[in-house]
């Protein structure tokens, strides 16, 4: 191959991305905002002007953003245009550079344009009883992370990851430290080092609580345990349906592949596992959103040869 056709593949590969995420992000609207865009736009404004409830208010980040593009849109067209545009051109541009690193350290066995299309499918679906924008700056956070520990390139990687994981720490914390702990055991860190990633988070969870937004109010219940358990939520999700028909359709290749990462990536197993529970004490599990940063987590970890090596050492 040419560098001329390397270069072709290249910007067809970057074009194919772009429209998949405008796809997806036009659809997430159209399912989730459209109807009550006046509503969610309220609660944008409240965040952005540091007076929303938590714990949305502690992902300021991302509503920084958020509201530079709709900034930067006005100024281009000359008026205030709301929230519709900013809101599609915002989830679209943060899809597009999350699937840009995740297709940029998967394996090469893998067919991209699957990877693409899957992803950008599924992404307005799990947004079913918890629409939030910023998952897709979450998702590209937690794919970014991951491809700085899976690729040599980036100069001062170390310093590189650092400050990424603090720019997350603002984003989402617990995310943060389950994807930051799982680039750290792909970079080789010892434990004292884990320890690290895993408490630059925490204080700066609890900067933005104590600090930052110390009047912020919880607008749920802290402790959503009983909820879970009754399963009400869970099961009246669509998509519940969706992940359940796929593992039964799937079941050998998924249970091989728990099997596989058990016995040679453990540790990221059982963050997932820890995770998961976390997420069943203090969230829903029905948000099926909140476990949108396992996808470039699995193909971090996805065994590429028969004799069941994994990518990296």
């Amino acid at each position: 191959m040419t560098k001329l056709d390397n270069y072709q593949s290249t910007y067809r590969l970057l074009a194919f991305i772009i429209f998949c995420s405008i796809f997806s992000a036009f659809a997430s609207y159209r399912l989730h905002l459209e109807s009550f865009i006046d509503l969610y736009s309220a609660g944008l404004e409240e965040i952005i002007n540091g007076v929303g409830r938590a714990p949305d208010q502690y992902r300021y980040l991302p509503y920084l953003f958020l509201d530079q593009i709709r900034d930067i849109l006005t100024v281009i067209i000359g008026e205030d245009i709301g929230w519709k545009w900013p809101l599609i051109t915002f989830e679209a541009t943060f899809l597009a550079l999350g699937l840009s690193s995740l297709v940029s350290y998967s394996p090469k066995q893998l067919d991209y344009r699957i990877i693409v299309i899957t992803t950008a499918l599924i992404y307005p679906f799990i947004m079913f009883d918890g629409v939030r924008s910023i998952a897709s700056f979450v998702f590209f956070m937690s794919c970014f992370l991951l491809l700085i520990s899976k690729s040599n390139f980036f100069a001062g990687r170390r310093a590189l990851f650092y400050s990424v994981l603090v720019a997350f720490s603002f984003t989402r914390a617990d995310v943060a430290i389950l994807v930051g702990l799982v680039a750290s055991h792909h970079m080789h860190y010892r434990i004292p080092e884990k320890l690290v990633v895993a408490t630059i988070p925490t204080l700066t969870q609890i900067l933005l609580m104590q600090y930052i937004f110390p009047s912020a109010e919880y607008f749920s219940k802290v402790l959503m345990f009983k909820d879970n358990v009754s399963a009400i939520y869970i099961v009246g999700n669509p998509v519940t349906y969706l992940i359940l028909g796929a593992i039964i359709a799937y079941w050998r290749k998924f249970s091989d592949f728990l099997a596989t990462v058990n016995k040679h990536h453990r540790f990221p197993l059982i963050l997932c596992i820890g995770y998961i529970a976390t997420i069943f004490v203090v969230g829903r599990v029905n948000e099926y959103r909140l476990f949108l940063p396992f996808l470039p987590i699995f193909y971090s970890i996805w065994p590429v040869e028969s004799n069941s090596r994994f990518l990296g050492r």
